[in-house]
């Protein structure tokens, strides 16, 4: 795969560790952690993007942005602009690189013209400054559909009105939106508006595309743009005669793979046969040489509740199937880190012949090799509700969003499952999770670093990951070909040669190498550090 092996685990104490936690844990010698100079802090929501030798931070407090460059060689802040000139009342869609330009999009409403704007502004990465005003890219009369979130005490706004799909050669932005329209007539009518743009951002073209199916027919699994600028689609669409949903059975639902072509003029439908399995999570993308590649998880039926397996295929000019391959999670799996209980109730739910399979997974991420091999990585995400009772006898309820464990597949490039393996991890938040683990790659295994526990270093399988200890950043390596598993301590994110470090996150850890991880962490005395983890050669 894409990066080079990791050598043998050898445990020893490193000096990053604290004395009372050495005699817990052996530090892993397989990575090397390192610590920059301090520099002033920004408060704020942070963003961070890793350029070949740096890391540009996005820092915004209330009407004031700032602009941070942090040197991924020096460790250090090498610059800081702030600016005060950005309107009070847009709401970011995104940001991210688009080739090598690196853009923040914006939503701004026009209260008086009565429409919906869509403006990006640039980030030049060598200077870490903002490479003049915002630019309207888009002007749509009236609402765009969105998403409603809290903004404040008592203020919200609608979020996520604008959906970003670049092409794998990144030649194309296409960008999606729903201008507000009548329900009944938009359930009859079903119709999404789409721009396209070139490398320069520049439109090429813009229509209001008329889906082939109405909305109350049909169920986007995924999409994503080819090289062509042709939108494609892996769909759900209903095949009986039933209006009403309740009575749609599910044999009617089958899977097509539609293709909008001549600029949203048309549309080419082939049939999907996936041999009666349904899907639950899954990517459409095209790969570096042209081909369309989907994977995700499946399960055997509408009924099953967990996931069953992995599924992986492709398509040919013709938009048909080929290579097409399911890789179901073998009962080991199920089990493995699961309570004696848990395990008992899956015995008898298998001798009763009733399908397994892992609940809540959904496909975190595919990573791709230029050979054409993948690895399928799912995560177990879902929410619980937990109260508690005061002296008082008052009752609070609240959400609590969850991140576990990883299941990880292995294909080839023929498809063909190398391997599978399961990571256990816990993270829980009163709010919505981020990364709850970063990826990368070194001396031919695949690293996944995540937060921990002192008492989760050594793997038990046959017993329930616990979370009691101290809180570690851990790796969980798979060497490329076997998938040997092992786990490492990486450092302890309390205490690092000697100084304290707090607000550590997974979400201001951002990879510029393929071997190496930049993470920011917060010292005390109004000062930031600069942290970078690389696996040893």
């Amino acid at each position: 795969m894409r990066a080079a092996i990791l050598a043998t685990l050898v445990g020893i104490f490193l000096t990053h560790s604290n004395p009372g936690l050495a005699q817990q844990v052996q530090f892993s010698s397989e990575y090397e952690v390192e610590m920059g100079k301090p520099y002033p802090v920004i408060d704020g929501s942070k963003r961070y993007f890793a350029t070949k030798d740096a890391v540009i931070c996005l820092k915004i407090d209330g009407k004031r942005w700032h602009v941070q460059k942090l040197s991924a060689n020096g460790l250090t802040q090498t610059s800081m602009k702030q600016y005060q000139d950005m309107p009070e009342d847009l709401v970011i869609e995104y940001t991210g690189f688009f080739g090598d330009r690196l853009l923040i999009f914006y939503s701004l409403w026009d209260k008086k013209a009565e429409r919906e704007q869509l403006f990006y502004r640039e980030i030049d990465t060598e200077q870490g400054a903002f490479m003049g005003p915002g630019v309207r890219l888009l002007a749509v009369n009236g609402k765009v559909r969105g998403t409603m979130t809290a903004s404040g005490f008592y203020r919200f706004h609608v979020t996520d009105k604008f959906d970003f799909i670049m092409t794998a050669d990144d030649e194309h932005l296409v960008i999606q939106y729903a201008p507000v329209r009548d329900k009944k007539e938009a359930a009859v009518d079903y119709r999404v508006s789409v721009a396209v743009f070139d490398r320069q951002l520049a439109e090429e073209w813009k229509a209001d595309i008329k889906m082939p199916y109405p909305a109350s027919d049909m169920s986007t699994e995924d999409l994503t743009v080819d090289s062509k600028g042709d939108i494609c689609i892996i769909a759900s669409v209903y095949k009986g005669t039933e209006e009403k949903a309740k009575k749609r059975d599910a044999a009617d639902w089958k899977y097509e793979f539609l293709r909008c072509t001549d600029r949203g003029a048309g549309w080419e439908i082939s049939p999907l046969d996936l041999a009666d399995r349904r899907l639950l999570s899954l990517v459409l993308f095209e790969n570096s040489d042209g081909v369309l590649r989907a994977g995700g998880f499946y399960r055997k039926n509408k009924e099953q509740v967990g996931a069953d397996g992995f599924f992986t295929c492709s398509f040919n000019d013709s938009d048909e199937l080929s290579a097409l391959t399911f890789h179901e999670i073998p009962m080991a799996i199920i089990n493995q880190y699961a309570s004696k209980r848990e395990v008992k109730k899956n015995q008898k739910e298998e001798d009763k012949g009733e399908d397994l399979g892992l609940t809540n997974m959904v496909l975190s991420r595919v990573i791709t090799d230029d050979d054409g091999s993948m690895l399928l990585v799912g995560e177990k995400r879902y929410t619980t509700i937990q109260c508690y009772t005061d002296s008082r006898g008052s009752t609070q309820c609240y959400t609590v969003w969850h991140a576990d464990d990883l299941v990880i597949c292995s294909v080839d490039p023929n498809g063909a499952q190398e391997w599978m393996r399961r990571l256990p991890k816990r993270m829980s938040s009163r709010a919505p999770i981020g990364h709850s683990y970063q990826f990368m790659h070194g001396n031919g295994a695949s690293h996944f670093l995540h937060f921990g526990t002192s008492s989760g270093v050594e793997l038990d399988s046959d017993g329930v990951h616990s979370n009691k200890g101290d809180r570690l950043v851990l790796a969980d390596r798979l060497a490329d070909g076997t998938g040997e598993h092992t786990r490492h301590a990486v450092l302890n994110t309390e205490e690092i040669k000697g100084i304290k470090l707090y607000q550590l996150a997974m979400d201001r850890l951002v990879r510029t190498g393929s071997g190496e991880l930049l993470m920011e962490a917060y010292k005390k005395q109004k000062e930031d550090v600069l942290l970078r983890i690389t696996i040893k050669e």
